[in-house]
This record gives C-alpha cells, sequence and structure tokens, in this order.
C-alpha cells in the first residue's frame, strides 16, 4: 500500500524525548536551514503542532533563527499559532530575547498584534521586561508596544522591572514614559511599593527621585496654565476684542515677586532654594549653583535673551 508524500515525511520521532515532533521540528530547533527547506519542498507541514502545542514557527522563535523564520513565513507557517500556553512566536520570541527588529518585523508583517497576550494576559513587552531583556523590551515599544499595558494580574512592564530587580531597564522605561504611579491589586501596589517589598533599594530610590521629578514638572506646567489664564483676562479688560494688540511695545520688565518658581527649572532638584534671577525678564527660577554654570542664553522659562543672572534676597 502506497502512502502520500506528505503522511510519510510528518512521522513522529520514536525517540521519548522527541516525541510528538516530526522531522521538521527537529530540523528546525538545530537550525538546519537547509534541511528544513528539503522538507518543506517535499512537502512537509509547516504548521504541525508539536510538543507543548507548538508549531515550527514558535520553536524557531524560541531559538532566535531569523532565516528560519522567514523560510517558513514564506511556505504560509500561521504567525498567529498559540502554543498550550497561548504563547505566539512573537511571544516567544520577546521572553528569549529574541524579538529583534528584523524579527519583529517579519511578524507585524503577518498584522500581528504586538501586544498579543498569552492566556495569563502577558504581553510580549511584559516578558522581554521580566526575563532581564531590555535591548528587546526597547524594540518593542519603538515598534509600538503599549508601554503601560498590564497583564491580567494588572502588572505593568515597569513593575516588572521592580519586580525582578532591573534598575537599568526600569530607568529606560522611564525615560520612556512608563506610569510610575499604576496600581495593581487590591492593596493598590505600585512598581515603587514592589521593589521595597522585594528588597530593591536602590530601584526605590531612583523611581521616587523620578516621581518627585515629575511632580515638579506637573507642577510647573500647571503654574504656566494659570499664569497664561490670567494674563488672558488682563488683555481681554484691555480692549473687548480677543485680537487686540498694544501698537507700542514696551521693553521687558522685571517681574520679581510675580512669577517665581519654587523648584529650580535646571536641576529640579526641590532641596535647593529658587535664588536667582535672570536679566532683564525678570524671571526667578535657578538655584544659586546651577545660576554659577549658567550660560549666557536665553531664561529657561520664557526664553527671553539673558543678559546674566543676579541674586535676590528676601526679607
Amino acid at each position: 500500500m502506497l502512502q502520500s508524500r506528505t503522511s510519510h515525511v510528518d512521522y513522529h520521532d520514536a525517540g521519548a524525548e522527541l516525541q510528538r515532533n516530526t522531522k521538521l521540528m527537529v530540523a528546525v530547533r538545530s537550525g538546519r536551514i537547509s534541511s528544513v527547506q528539503n522538507l518543506l519542498d517535499e512537502g512537509s507541514n509547516v504548521n504541525m503542532v508539536g510538543f507543548e502545542g507548538r508549531t515550527p514557527l514558535i520553536q524557531t522563535a524560541a531559538y532566535g533563527h531569523v532565516r528560519l523564520a522567514a523560510l517558513l513565513l514564506t511556505h504560509k507557517a500561521d504567525a498567529h499559532a498559540r502554543d498550550i500556553e497561548g504563547v505566539t512566536a512573537l511571544a516567544v520570541a520577546a521572553a528569549n530575547g529574541h524579538a529583534t527588529d528584523e524579527f519583529v518585523s517579519l511578524l507585524t508583517q503577518k498584522e500581528v498584534n504586538i501586544d498579543v497576550r498569552t492566556n495569563t494576559g502577558m504581553t510580549p513587552l511584559i516578558l522581554a521586561v521580566a526575563n532581564g531583556f531590555g535591548d528587546t523590551a526597547k524594540t518593542l515599544i519603538e515598534k509600538g508596544s503599549n508601554i503601560n499595558a498590564s497583564g491580567h494580574d494588572g502588572i505593568t512592564a515597569l513593575m516588572a522591572a521592580a519586580l525582578q530587580g532591573h534598575g537599568k531597564i526600569a530607568t529606560m522605561l522611564l525615560e520612556l514614559d512608563a506610569d510610575i504611579d499604576a496600581e495593581f491589586g487590591s492593596d493598590g501596589s505600585t512598581a515603587v511599593t514592589l521593589a521595597d517589598t522585594h528588597g530593591h533599594h536602590d530601584i526605590v530610590a531612583m523611581l521616587e527621585a523620578a516621581r518627585a521629578r515629575a511632580r515638579a514638572v506637573t507642577k510647573r506646567r500647571e503654574k504656566r496654565k494659570l499664569r497664561r489664564r490670567r494674563r488672558g483676562k488682563a488683555t481681554t479688560n484691555i480692549d473687548e476684542s480677543p485680537h487686540y494688540v498694544d501698537p507700542s511695545p514696551k521693553p521687558p520688565q522685571p517681574q520679581v515677586g510675580r512669577d517665581e518658581e519654587t523648584t529650580c527649572v535646571v536641576c529640579m532638584d526641590e532641596d535647593r532654594e529658587v535664588s536667582h534671577m535672570c536679566y532683564p525678564c525678570g524671571h526667578l527660577c535657578v538655584c544659586a549653583i546651577c545660576a554659577r554654570h549658567f550660560d549666557a542664553g536665553r531664561c529657561p522659562t520664557c526664553r527671553a535673551e539673558v543678559v546674566h543672572t543676579m541674586a535676590v534676597y528676601r526679607v
């Protein structure tokens, strides 16, 4: 009795270790491109499901074989296939640090969701961060991954970095606008509390400093918005027309006491008293230390030209 070519090629190896793997799966795992090409040409099933529900493409992603992945996709490998844990090729590549720019591009060209979740709700970004692969995490973010996406348990990428003690990755995530105040669980845990609970005190200090800087920036922005609103009202009082322009421009006047900052806008250190004014615009916005190194240029608050800075003493 004759067998079809496909059924002849797609058989499972007899060995216990290789049980439920086809010849194609074995060739993929070893990275033998020529062997994979021959098996595909002979009609081997490119989407054969092997151990734990993994397809050849998912197996390829686990080992980071980009050229093999491109070959399998050319032969219509399913880029959306999942194993028994709901892990896709993109997720397993990220978890093993193999989600390079080239690999991610191969999969997204097949309309793979870059934030595709596993059965536990973990995104490729969270998996990469949890396993300490900072370069992979950065690539995923640059490709459009949601930096603040959370798993079913509420864990975000920043929380995963804090939990595992990956300080450099946590710093990188903050620089890319990760939400430091995101909460999860009934007790409202954050990245800071997770790092503290697991003894990563250096990360706690870094996160607290970042939070202080963020709050100072927010406070400064709110003050500027308030000043703009007040100035807008003053202009409206001069003339009912919102397009009124004073025909006689006046030179800038010092504004000491009106637009004072409480935090140095250069170093953002709340412990340093704002003590120096930019002249002639009059903005009191820098501390003594920063004023010492402040080159003649433009005011960091209004961008007007600065001749020099001068100390202001309160009485």
